[in-house]
């Protein structure tokens, strides 16, 4: 019985670093994303500027954007979740010996949905300013 309370508090601390270990990535990711954002805001500029004289309304420019952030974040939240997953399988299979691990679906749905929000979120942001700007004001800038 004490062999079981030692290896399940064993398992606790490594699935508490891993828990952090996915913080720490996240945060990393959202580093990336805001660099990415401002990066790629000197690019929407000319975009913008072309397509609002030609009709393109403002909530049209956000749609778009949000389109884009949302699969870019179903991508990048995917490939997390399958590597979580595979990694998680591998460790029970391969370091701990459990044969038949599943790994758990909903946290990692739900991770990955929050994840793709978030970038969602991020990039209509780092967007806003570019579609609600006056065109003539755009192509100034360049």
């Amino acid at each position: 019985d004490q062999l079981l309370d030692r290896i399940r508090g064993i398992i606790d601390q490594v699935a508490g670093a891993v828990r952090w270990v996915l913080v720490f990535s996240l945060l990393a990711g959202a580093l990336v994303l805001a660099a990415g954002r401002a990066a790629s805001a000197a690019h929407r500029r000319p975009e913008a500027a072309r397509l609002r004289p030609l009709g393109a309304r403002r909530r049209q420019l956000r749609v778009a954007a949000a389109c884009e952030f949302a699969l870019l974040g179903l991508i990048s939240a995917g490939s997390a979740v399958a590597a979580a997953a595979g990694a998680g399988a591998w460790l029970a299979r391969s370091v701990f010996h459990i044969e038949h691990f599943v790994p758990p679906a909903w946290p990692l749905v739900a991770t990955g949905l929050a994840a793709t929000a978030a970038v969602i979120l991020l990039g209509v942001t780092g967007t806003w300013r570019v579609a609600t700007t006056p065109p003539l004001r755009l192509l100034r800038r360049g």
